[in-house]
């Protein structure tokens, strides 16, 4: 439940004002192929901040995310893998690392690349090309790839084998796990301010009582040194009487000795 918190969080911040829309989106797509929701929001947030910083606008970032995130999760089912290690290989593939797709019969290389920007009216060369034109580039090339090689729609079209079935009840066990989380968290939550408000309030009185504390031991040490000091001025006078008897002693051991002779 936390992490759902977490992605919704960063599912609306991404998003902005399209945030409905293309949670609407998802959740019919969930909804279709039997997915979680809140992975899918996940793999959409992925691809949407790949596609703004390449500088798309936010429109088409927001649709070009949905849209590759159902391609992600038709690669995934078509080839048997994880939908998040389908996800990485895109955003590898449009990133420039070609080689992430090769074995599923998508060829991105250089050459190919310039091909289809030629077809696209593009002559500039592929290292002067923007990386927004060759995106798009790439995004065709990926799609002629896969539509000819029937991956469009798997993902919908194993719902019901085994794998589908399988990835469907992960998905009802994390929407299981995510309604339980939803009732404790703000119990949860709740108990940890309490905490807090308990750890401040310690910590405002920890100053002063420290601040006594030391004072404390500043008069016990004072206490101390003037017990010390008076018990070395105690010792002085002891000594100096000793001294003055023992001289007495002499004297009068002397005048003993003048009286016997």
């Amino acid at each position: 439940a936390g992490k759902l918190e977490t992605v919704n969080r960063s599912f609306a911040r991404s998003f902005g004002s399209l945030s409905s829309e293309v949670s609407k989106s998802l959740s019919e797509m969930g909804a279709t192929i039997g997915r979680n929701v809140r992975d899918l929001k996940q793999g959409a947030v992925a691809f949407n901040s790949f596609f703004k910083g390449l500088g798309f606008a936010r429109k088409e970032s927001a649709e070009l995310s949905t849209r590759l995130q159902g391609l992600s999760l038709d690669l995934a089912s078509f080839f048997g893998m994880s939908d998040q290690a389908a996800q990485k290989r895109f955003i590898a593939a449009l990133a420039g690392s070609p080689e992430v797709l090769d074995q599923f019969g998508i060829n991105l290389k250089q050459a190919a690349l310039e091909v289809e920007l030629l077809a696209r009216g593009i002559k500039t060369s592929v290292q002067t090309t923007s990386e927004m034109e060759k995106t798009h580039a790439r995004l065709a090339i990926i799609m002629r790839a896969m539509t000819s090689s029937g991956v469009i729609g798997d993902a919908e079209e194993a719902v019901n084998t085994y794998a589908g079935k399988m990835k469907q009840f992960l998905s009802v066990m994390t929407e299981l796990k995510e309604t339980v989380g939803g009732l404790v968290i703000p119990v949860l939550t709740k108990l940890m301010e309490v905490f807090i408000g308990l750890g401040k309030i310690v910590k405002s009185i920890g100053t002063p009582f420290r601040m006594f504390t030391e004072l404390l031991n500043s008069a016990r040490a004072r206490s101390l040194a003037k017990e010390l000091n008076e018990i070395k001025v105690t010792q002085s006078l002891i000594n100096q009487l000793e001294e003055e008897m023992l001289i007495n002693e002499k004297g009068l051991q002397i005048l003993g000795e003048e009286k016997f002779h």
